[in-house]
């Protein structure tokens, strides 16, 4: 066996093992839709992490770097768009019923909104008649 040799079946060993690495993962994501074990900022600087790393990848001639790098960027992008589907605190982004949970919010948001404006109207009308008040006191 020639060092060259040796050197294409390491890189594909360790291909496979990082491949394989992936999979327990994707697998528990797609079963059981638990996605709590996983941040969002992980997520989000792996898939710009793989663009990136895309750049270095174009510059090689296409062969099995370019298949790793491609699983790579698949699963990453599966398991984000999994966490914004799947995750309960990424209400706009939900995909399903997404618009009556985002308009649901928003009016909420709208109403509590209302009452602090009605709230600190009255405090400032209430505010400005103290001013006044004294204001005339000293003149």
């Amino acid at each position: 066996m020639t060092f060259g040799q040796l050197q294409l079946l390491a890189g594909s060993f360790s291909s496979l093992i990082f491949v394989s690495s992936n999979f327990p993962m994707l697998w528990k994501v797609m079963k059981t839709r638990d996605v709590k074990s996983y941040s969002l900022g992980q997520i989000i600087l792996r898939n710009l992490g793989n663009l990136v790393y895309w750049i270095y990848i174009a510059s090689l001639p296409v062969g099995p770097a370019w298949y790793l790098q491609g699983f790579f960027t698949c699963s990453g992008l599966v398991l984000l768009v999994c966490y914004l589907k799947f995750d309960a605190t990424c209400y706009p982004f939900r995909f399903a019923n997404a618009k009556s949970n985002y308009l649901s919010h928003y009016m909420e948001f709208l109403k509590a909104g209302d009452r602090i404006s009605k709230l600190v109207r009255r405090l400032g009308a209430r505010n400005l008649q103290v001013f006044h008040a004294h204001e005339s006191r000293y003149d």
